[in-house]
Order: C-alpha cells, then sequence, then structure tokens
C-alpha cells in the first residue's frame, strides 16, 4: 500500500488539477468571467482531491485480501456508508442488480462499476410479447 504521502501529494495534485478545470470552464467555455472557485487561499477544489484519492484507494480491487472499501450489509452490524476496515464483507453486485455480502456463484463475477448484458429468458420475454403457447 502507498504511503500516506503519496496520498496526500495526490489529494494537492488533483485539487489543484481541479481548480484549474473549472477555472477554464469558467472563464473560456462559458465566458462568465474569473472568480476564485478555490477554498480559503490558493488554487484548490478538495472535492477533485478527495475523489481521486478515493478512486485510488479503490484499486478496483474484488480480492478479499485487497479489496480496500468494504461494507455490511443488511444486519445489526450494517455500516451506513462503506468503510476502509477490513474487518467489514466486500460487497458483491448479483446478475439481477441485488447488492451483497455474499460471494456471487462461479459464473457470476463481482461489480467492477459496471452493468453487464441482461440475459434472454425466453419464458419471460415471451409470455410479455403473448408468444407463449
Amino acid at each position: 500500500m502507498k504511503k500516506v504521502q503519496d496520498y496526500f501529494l495526490y489529494f494537492m495534485f488533483y485539487s489543484i488539477i481541479g481548480w484549474i478545470y473549472e477555472v477554464f470552464l469558467e472563464v473560456v467555455v462559458y465566458r462568465w468571467g474569473f472568480s476564485d472557485r478555490g477554498v480559503l487561499f490558493g488554487p484548490y477544489c478538495p472535492v477533485y482531491g478527495f475523489g481521486a484519492v478515493a478512486f485510488l484507494l479503490d484499486n478496483k480491487s474484488t480480492d478479499e485480501k485487497t479489496a480496500p472499501w468494504r461494507q455490511n450489509l443488511g444486519d445489526e452490524n450494517a455500516d451506513p456508508f462503506p468503510v476502509l476496515d477490513a474487518s467489514h464483507s466486500i460487497v458483491y453486485k448479483t446478475s439481477d442488480g441485488v447488492y451483497t455480502n455474499t460471494s456471487p456463484a462461479a459464473s457470476e463475477q463481482p461489480s467492477s462499476g459496471g452493468d453487464r448484458e441482461p440475459t434472454y429468458r425466453p419464458d419471460v420475454e415471451d409470455a410479455e410479447h403473448g408468444d407463449v403457447s
């Protein structure tokens, strides 16, 4: 895992890049004129820094040992939001779009942020169109 100093530098870098992006949109694209989009002193938009650090911490990992973001769902120990605590469970998305802490079957994969193509079910789709004998 990377050092805290590395994540701080990423945070600062992306906060400044976010400030440049917002000022560019405001001045060049929308032609509204310049106003400081940052916070306090300096060219920083922390929302971009926090977003980048959260993305970097995620690593698109679904391995039990390396997945950093975890959340207990649906029981008395349910978490209101994802946490960086390895004692909590990994969240999986089933093929029908339900989120669960139970590992998916061998044919299903953990959620990678994108949706898979729906599977054709002739009994359901044909019944919807009145084609069932």
